[in-house]
């Protein structure tokens, strides 16, 4: 996974990006590793920023929060 994330970087476009970090995000959820998953949840909030897709980044953001709060780190706000 992390090697097809470093390669799609490179070539893909942002839209393209979205679905992989959700995709590598739900690999992590699957797994319990969910400081990655939360990780990659932000990462789609960026591209998501990036492709003009605002009306997704809140709901993106929320799973981060939750994954990070799986994790053990505090929820702020």
């Amino acid at each position: 996974m992390a090697c097809a994330c470093e390669l799609a970087s490179q070539v893909c476009s942002e839209a393209m990006q979205v679905e992989l970090q959700r995709v590598a995000a739900l690999v992590h959820l699957a797994k319990g590793e969910h400081l990655h998953a939360a990780w990659h949840f932000d990462k789609e909030a960026k591209h998501l920023r990036r492709a003009g897709t605002y009306r997704e980044i809140p709901n993106t953001l929320d799973l981060a929060a939750a994954a990070y709060e799986q994790a053990g780190l505090p929820r702020y706000g």
